[in-house]
């Protein structure tokens, strides 16, 4: 009887978790955070990039949003812009000259401090890997996993 229900326990946890499932958190897991009083849950990558592509620039509460990259050519960067954007560096500056030119819009600020400055701005919204999250500092929206290397 033990041994079929312990069967039967580890055949449904095989089956419940999804193919390529992760179980292990990484320091390199890309946190985006929002400002705290921003009420927001979980958000979807696609209305992520809405946001730092400025496709959608209130939050629902109607505060701005206001995006803030990490600075040009760094490694998370290039995460944030390869896993969430899924653009190369050269198509987002691409995207953004076209914006300037068509609708007078410039591309979100670059900051080295991005914690910082969305803990001090209402509608801030920003990226940092999981190593920098410093906990009742800002909400984070979405979890972007890091990627696993095959063995």
């Amino acid at each position: 009887m033990k041994t079929t229900v312990c069967c039967c326990l580890l055949l449904a946890i095989v089956l419940l978790t999804p193919a390529g499932a992760k179980t292990k958190k990484s320091p390199n897991d890309i946190f985006v955070v929002v400002n705290s009083s921003i009420p927001v849950g979980m958000v979807s990558e696609e209305t992520v990039k809405s946001y730092f592509l400025k496709q959608l620039r209130h939050w629902e509460n109607g505060v701005e949003v206001v995006a803030i990259n990490d600075m040009d050519n760094t490694a998370l960067r290039k995460d944030f812009q390869e896993k969430v954007l899924k653009m190369s560096p050269l198509n987002e500056d691409s995207y953004w000259e076209t914006q300037k030119i068509q609708n007078s819009v410039a591309p979100p600020a670059e900051l080295s401090e991005r914690l910082k400055a969305v803990y001090k701005m209402a509608g801030g919204i920003s990226y940092i890997y999981r190593s920098e999250y410093k906990e009742d500092v800002v909400s984070v929206v979405l979890v972007v996993p890091a990627e696993t290397k095959s063995k």
